[in-house]
């Protein structure tokens, strides 16, 4: 399948996650594992839940205490 290229598309910049938004990954996930990514990008605006879930996979649950 053949990708198509949409010159007006928005273009979304890297935005570091910040010591708030990692408390409410850890927080939410203490609460409940389950949807625990859908439910902190709730509260997350500009984050998806791929996204958190990445951050959860690939920086927190190796340096959160």
């Amino acid at each position: 399948m053949k990708k198509h290229h949409f010159p007006d598309a928005p273009v979304q910049a890297y935005t570091p996650w910040t010591a708030e938004e990692d408390a409410i990954i850890l927080r939410e996930r203490q609460n409940r594992v389950k949807y625990y990514a859908d439910r902190a990008a709730s509260h997350l605006e500009g984050r998806s839940a791929g996204a958190v879930y990445s951050r959860w996979n690939n920086y927190l649950k190796h340096h959160a205490a």
